[in-house]
C-alpha cells in the first residue's frame, strides 16, 4: 500500500475526496491509500462466501457496498468485499 498524499486527511476530507477517476481509496491512519484492482481469485473467494452465506443469512443482512470507519485522530476506513450485518445495521442502511 502506498500513500497518495503527503498530508494526513481528516475523515470528512476523505469522505469528500474525488480525484475524477474510478479508483477506490481507503484511509489508513489518516493517509489516503489506493486500493489495488480486484484479483480474479479474490472475486472467486468473495462469490464463494456469498453463495454459502446465503444458505444461513438473509440476503438483506449481506452487503458488499459498506465502508467501515474507525474515527479518531488517525482515522481509518476499510472497504471489505463482503459484510454480514446485524439486524439493526441492516435496517439502518435500508
Amino acid at each position: 500500500m502506498t500513500a497518495i498524499t503527503g498530508k494526513h486527511l481528516r475523515l470528512e476530507e476523505y469522505l469528500n475526496y474525488d480525484d475524477g477517476t474510478d479508483n477506490q481509496y481507503e484511509l489508513v491512519a489518516g493517509e489516503l491509500v489506493a486500493m489495488p484492482p480486484e484479483s480474479p481469485k479474490n472475486v472467486q473467494i468473495s462469490l464463494f462466501l456469498l453463495v454459502n452465506f446465503l444458505k444461513f443469512v438473509p440476503v438483506n443482512r449481506l452487503s458488499n457496498k459498506v465502508e467501515i470507519v474507525v474515527a479518531g485522530s488517525r482515522a481509518t476506513t476499510r472497504i471489505p468485499d463482503l459484510v454480514v450485518l446485524t439486524d439493526e445495521l441492516a435496517t439502518a442502511l435500508e
